[in-house]
Order: structure tokens, then C-alpha cells, then sequence
């Protein structure tokens, strides 16, 4: 199917669903299984800066604090976060790694690159920064 202004929406949306049913398979080789595709952003975030408020999980993301928080609940649960005293402020706690997240880090940077492989396979370095800069047109548009 040729993408057009009329099935622009759907294709993002076929797009999506490709790299999430990719990404769910990728996991799953590596026996990653309790770890939805659409959790890794938040994975990657708190396995990458360390202890971390919610607040800026979320500002990180396109993700809004409710659903952080049930991710970085889900997480926790199957001991991939923990939370911790934040230092500056008694009151309040950060979400940091575990070892057990922090182990598979390499695994996710290499699922990210054969996701990103089978992305932009054919596509030039020059074809590849227009079309970012276009949807970054079209994101800037749409907001």
C-alpha cells in the first residue's frame, strides 16, 4: 500500500504495530517476557540515568505521570526498579535500577539495533535525517 495524506495515520499505526510485534519477539528470544515493548523507554531511561523522580521519567517521555507510575509499578514488581529515599528530599523517593535490569542492558541496546537495522535498511544517511526532519515537521504540526 502507497502512503498518502489519506492513510498517513494508519500507516503510523501499522508502523507501530510492525515494531512492537518485532521488538515482542526480539525480547522473547532473550527470555525477556515480562517486559512489554511499550515499557522500554522507561527501562531504558532508569537503566541509563540511574535514580530518577517519576516527575522526570516522565518528562523524558511522551508518557504522562499516571502511566509511569504503572509502569515503574510493573517494573518494580518483577524486580526491575526500586525505589529509593531521594537524598535532596526525605519525603519523596527516586526509581532506580536493579542489577537484575541493569544486567540486561546490553541486551536491549541490541535488540534497539536490529530494530533500528530493519528500520533503515535501504535508506541512505541522507534519506534517513530527511525523514526525521519531516516528521519532525509533522509532529510539530500536529501539536
Amino acid at each position: 500500500m502507497k502512503i498518502t495524506s489519506q492513510n498517513f495515520i494508519y500507516s503510523l499505526s501499522r508502523i507501530r504495530h510492525l515494531a512492537h510485534t518485532f521488538l515482542s519477539e526480539e525480547l522473547e528470544k532473550v527470555s525477556i517476557i515480562d517486559i512489554p515493548p511499550s515499557f522500554g523507554d522507561v527501562f531504558v531511561i532508569v537503566t541509563h540515568k540511574g535514580s530518577i523522580s517519576l516527575k522526570d521519567i516522565s518528562s523524558y517521555t511522551y508518557k504522562d505521570k499516571s502511566t509511569i507510575t504503572l509502569i515503574v509499578k510493573h517494573m518494580e514488581e518483577h524486580g526491575y526498579f526500586k525505589r529509593i529515599v531521594n537524598p535532596q528530599d526525605k519525603r519523596s523517593y527516586l526509581i532506580a535500577p536493579t542489577d537484575k535490569s541493569l544486567a540486561l542492558k546490553k541486551s536491549f541496546k541490541t535488540i534497539s539495533e536490529k530494530m533500528n537495522k530493519k528500520l533503515f535498511h535501504n535508506l541512505s544517511e541522507h534519506e534517513q535525517q530527511h525523514l526525521f526532519i519531516l516528521l519532525e515537521k509533522v509532529m510539530t504540526n500536529i501539536k
